[in-house]
């Protein structure tokens, strides 16, 4: 049964006030241990009626989460473009670890949000039948053809699944505003393949279509000096991405900064509309929020857990639900 729109939209404004703060992540930080930064956290609500033994077992807390957003964003955004933009990109990463556990021994861990039960896609792998959408279908056959040649590698099966889920998801999604974010992250993705390559050949192989930029062109852009490289997104929503790239090649260094700019990019461009009643506006903010915080939970306790520096893990935190 369809909510109406209206109803939706306020439950979803009602429901962002319930996300947990940046500021409260950083609280947790300082709490010095995996275990007090749980009780920090989960005294907000988060994983609420869930129980864990030990700090390492927060993964249930997090599942529990996923699922709570998985259910508020199918009952209050009437299927669709929300969903889609929430989930999908698991179905076919699931696709990939289908095919790696049943035909190279790849002992991987299927994504628990996905919207094709992963039960159906093994099936479709170890028979060719199932009850599945076509474009599933159509990603697990090219990724079997794939996994057959000689020179397969698993780069390249994560390319093809790649390439088929923004497909899909472009072909799907109807909305506008929706369609945007994806080709966004499309040339996000790209970007960050050049860079991290070692050859424009290599970046090239890499490379998704279907972004706001014609990949060949941003193959040319890319392949300047920094100084026209920059010149070129001067005046984009792209600049600041840009920037971070080229400092992190430069000094050899990991491209975190790059990776949180990306993450970030689709709540900011969303944020002077963050109380907007119209359309799915508030839907689909909630569950950014959503997804950001459940990020944030995993990179606060598995950073503690691991003794990393309190400075790095701060580092690594999405903006997320501002307020």
């Amino acid at each position: 049964m369809r909510v109406p729109c209206s109803y939706a939209n306020a439950v979803a404004i009602s429901a962002q006030k319930t996300l947990i703060p940046k500021s409260r992540f950083l609280s947790a930080i300082e709490a010095g241990s995996a275990e007090a930064a749980i009780e920090t956290l989960t005294s907000t609500g988060f994983g609420k009626n869930v129980e864990i033994g030990v700090a390492g077992e927060y993964d249930k807390l997090v599942a529990a989460e996923t699922l709570a957003l998985k259910k508020f964003v199918s009952e209050y955004s009437n299927g669709g473009d929300v969903e889609y933009y929430c989930f999908l990109r698991s179905d076919f990463f699931n696709c990939d670890v289908a095919v790696r556990r049943f035909m190279l021994g790849y002992d991987g861990e299927y994504a628990t949000d996905g919207t094709t039960d992963t039960g159906l896609i093994e099936q479709y792998v170890k028979t060719g039948k199932g009850e599945i959408p076509e474009y599933i279908k159509k990603t697990l056959d090219e990724l079997v053809s794939a996994v057959k040649k000689v020179d397969c590698t698993g780069a390249d099966l994560s390319v093809t699944a790649l390439r088929a889920y923004y497909a899909a998801a472009l072909k799907l999604i109807r909305r506008h505003k929706i369609k945007g974010l994806i080709r966004a992250e499309i040339d996000c993705g790209n970007i960050s393949a050049y860079f991290r390559s070692p050859d424009r050949e290599t970046a090239e192989k890499q490379f998704v279509g279907g972004g706001k930029i014609d990949k060949y062109k941003l193959l040319v852009i890319l392949g300047g000096d920094a100084s026209k490289i920059r010149s070129a997104f001067a005046f984009t929503s792209y600049k600041d991405a840009i920037e971070a790239c080229i400092k992190a090649k430069s000094d050899g260094k990991p491209m975190s900064a790059f990776e949180k700019i990306r993450d970030d990019y689709p709540m900011q461009r969303l944020y002077n509309v963050r109380y907007s009643s119209e359309g799915i506006t508030p839907v689909l903010l909630y569950a950014m929020y959503k997804r950001a915080e459940i990020r944030n939970f995993r990179t606060v306790v598995s950073g503690l857990l691991a003794k990393a520096p309190t400075e790095a893990i701060a580092g690594r935190l999405r903006d997320g639900y501002i307020g």
